[in-house]
């Protein structure tokens, strides 16, 4: 027996938990205020992209009606934000839905997915958003990138470069030398001088 869905509401009420923990703020302008929009859509905004969360009881509907939420996105991008501003090209469009796909419909998602004409998009359904973390799943693209303290990072490329040399024959002094000149931006030939490597 399947799970139950999540609703409509708690998908959005999700999705505006998630997005203001991670310093998304209501889409709002001094002069005019927040935008109207219809109940299942809400819009955010931070200093990189604006974003509309648009919810839809079923498959169907959010077939029959996306491309109506994209161009109110569009609109309200154009009115509200002036050309030279660069959150204009940060848009985002958000789908979700508890509906399930039907199984003749996949390559109806895969186009909305891959369709960045205008917006990006986004798309959650019933097999993507089970759970209210899974949310934080389909909308991890507008989300800034993070490190938990004490997580074990991975040493980076140049760091690891003297060590993977040393396996082919050449000597990690001269490697580690060589990026130690590059990350100073000091003359690498230089450097190998100094240590007595011809150049």
């Amino acid at each position: 027996m399947g799970s139950v869905a999540l609703t409509t509401t708690e998908l959005l009420a999700a999705a505006q938990s998630i997005l203001s923990e991670a310093g998304f703020e209501a889409f709002a302008t001094p002069e005019v205020g927040a935008p109207s929009f219809a109940e299942n859509a809400r819009v955010w905004q931070n200093k990189y992209s604006v974003v509309m969360v648009a919810t839809f009881e079923t498959w169907e509907g959010l077939v029959a009606t996306w491309a109506d939420y994209q161009n109110a996105m569009v609109e309200t991008i154009s009115s509200y934000l002036s050309k030279g501003d660069s959150k204009a090209a940060d848009g985002y469009l958000v789908l979700l839905t508890p509906g399930r796909i039907p199984p003749g419909d996949t390559s109806e998602a895969n186009r909305i997915r891959s369709d960045t004409s205008r917006l990006r998009k986004l798309l959650g359904t019933r097999e993507d958003v089970r759970t209210i973390s899974d949310v934080r799943k389909v909308i991890a693209p507008l989300l800034p990138l993070s490190i938990a303290v004490g997580q074990h990072v991975e040493e980076g490329s140049l760091e690891a470069l003297p060590r993977l040399l040393e396996r082919h024959g050449i000597e990690a002094a001269a490697t580690t030398a060589v990026v130690s000149a590059f990350k100073a931006n000091e003359p690498i030939m230089q450097r190998l001088h100094e240590l007595g490597h011809p150049q």
